[in-house]
């Protein structure tokens, strides 16, 4: 029975998924920033064949709230919808300038979102125009196979090929 079990192993064409964990941590200047800083982090996989994307059907959620873009850092695919919605009572806008993203919604109230395809992969930087302070970041991957470490700097990416 064993020698079968290797067999199949081996054999010709069989696709076999792997795993990948880890542990992210954060150095500037040779110190340790908090483990909980890790949890900014976006690590990914890229296959050697590129694996066809699949965005999901019901779009991300980038929100407006305490003049704070959140979450701060989202990772998505190519092809997937981000809403911007605002919760909080005053005016605001989401805009990038990235190359093949680029992207302005427009003034809008309290209640109200509005809704943002990405079609490139890429980095994109979101500005709110009312609020110079207001930074949000959008990660555009070409890989269905991405994570977020946890609180303690630790990951976990299933079914690899």
């Amino acid at each position: 029975m064993r020698r079968l079990a290797l067999a199949l192993l081996w054999a010709p064409g069989l696709s076999v998924a792997a795993g990948l964990e880890g542990h992210v941590g954060l150095v500037v200047d040779g110190k340790p920033l908090r483990a909980e800083e890790a949890a900014e982090v976006v690590v990914y996989f890229r296959a050697a064949s590129p694996a066809p994307l699949q965005p999901p059907a019901t779009p991300y959620t980038m929100s407006t709230q305490r003049k704070q873009f959140t979450p701060r850092i989202l990772p998505v695919v190519v092809g997937s919808q981000v809403r911007f919605p605002n919760q909080d009572p005053i005016l605001h806008n989401a805009f990038s300038t990235s190359k093949d993203n680029a992207f302005d919604v427009g003034l809008y109230g309290s209640g109200e979102e509005q809704t943002v395809t990405f079609g490139h992969a890429g980095y994109v930087r979101v500005y709110c125009n009312v609020h110079h302070s207001m930074v949000g970041h959008i990660l555009v991957l070409d890989t269905p196979y991405f994570t977020r470490p946890g609180p303690d700097g630790t990951f976990r990416l299933d079914d690899l090929p």
